[in-house]
């Protein structure tokens, strides 16, 4: 699957993974030094994955819960298991998105309170403790602001502010169903050009 994606990729969307592996390497090594710093370890050969996932959306989102614009205190969240959670933005039972851009690290009770909704579904409820959706996007617009790399704070931030989300795990499986196909069909014109034959 991969070979078939690079062989349709445009030099753009090359620039684009090369930069966003650059910025995860950046952001991964920064988090693994502050859970070193905090526990006070030797080097990051013990560093969690877990912990990392969690100081790694911490530091992007600046040390806040992107649905209430809570803080989160950075030892509680190493060392209290209900203190915070990862959560999906759109839904995964309804997206199939585990993608990076598809999470936030929220206090425990955000993400109880939103429970199985999209951020917009959650705040136009009605409900009385869910925050105001107009007040959310303002405050998501000055987070993702002059953020780069740009491609991949825009992509969160469409995310986060998506007000007519529909079940998309139709979509998802279309897409991954063509994704195959393509790939399928693409290694069957390399056999026949280099002259094999044979099935595939």
């Amino acid at each position: 699957m991969e070979v078939a994606n690079d062989l349709k990729r445009t030099e753009h969307e090359k620039k684009l993974i090369t930069s966003g592996n650059i910025y995860n390497r950046r952001t991964n090594e920064k988090a693994k030094d502050d859970i070193v710093e905090f526990f006070g370890l030797q080097n990051t050969d013990h560093v969690k994955g877990r912990d990392l996932e969690k100081v790694r959306l911490y530091n992007e989102q600046g040390g806040k819960d992107p649905y209430t614009g809570q803080g989160i205190d950075f030892g509680r969240m190493l060392t209290e298991k209900d203190y915070v959670e990862v959560d999906h933005v759109l839904p995964f039972s309804r997206s199939c998105d585990n993608s990076k851009t598809n999470k936030v690290l929220v206090l425990t009770k955000s993400n109880s309170d939103k429970a199985n909704r999209t951020p917009y579904e959650w705040m136009t409820s009605g409900e009385p403790t869910a925050p105001n959706w107009d007040e959310f996007c303002i405050r998501m617009d000055v987070w993702a602001k002059g953020k780069e790399p740009k491609h991949y704070y825009s992509a969160k931030l469409a995310k986060l502010k998506e007000d007519s989300f529909t079940d998309n795990v139709e979509s998802f499986i279309s897409r991954n169903q063509i994704g195959r196909a393509s790939c399928r069909e693409r290694v069957l014109e390399s056999v026949e050009l280099s002259g094999g034959g044979g099935c595939v």
